[in-house]
């Protein structure tokens, strides 16, 4: 799958409330590029919504930073917009100075939201190939019923 895919997947993720996942998804992705300012975003989002301030303070940074310096380059076109969005709906200033954050590379290895190793690629590989996929449309119909019936 492409970069465009998993951004798709994660964006709809994110409409679903399922940040555990997206998060996962987001690391492997800023993994194979972290040049994309979206996952950076959508990551300081999925953090926040977990009450992982330091983690979502750090994202955020990371995601504004590629912002003031990535122009108009193609792999962050949308970034302005969704970082307008994702501030919106996150109190910045509940997020801690990441100036003051002792930020400690340890080991090297990376950690997830419960600070334990993670091997990325299975957790993509897993999320993307969860047997409970009929669940999945399951939920995504339900969406977009009460979205139908929030319209009309």
């Amino acid at each position: 799958l492409s970069i465009d895919s998993f951004m798709k997947i994660v964006k709809l993720g994110v409409e679903l409330e399922q940040y555990e996942p997206c998060v996962r998804v987001l690391k492997s992705l800023v993994n194979a590029n972290e040049e994309i300012g979206e996952c950076w975003a959508l990551g300081a989002f999925c953090h926040y919504k977990l009450n992982n301030k330091q983690e979502a303070a750090i994202w955020l940074n990371n995601a504004e930073s590629i912002a003031q310096t990535a122009g108009g380059d193609s792999i962050n076109f949308e970034l302005q917009y969704t970082l307008e969005t994702v501030k919106k709906e996150m109190n910045v200033n509940e997020l801690p100075d990441i100036s003051k954050l002792r930020l400690d590379d340890n080991d090297g290895d990376e950690k997830d939201i419960n600070n334990n190793d993670i091997d990325n690629d299975k957790d993509v590989d897993s999320f993307l190939e969860d047997d409970e996929d009929e669940d999945d449309v399951d939920l995504i119909q339900d969406k977009i019923v009460t979205q139908k019936s929030c319209i009309g």
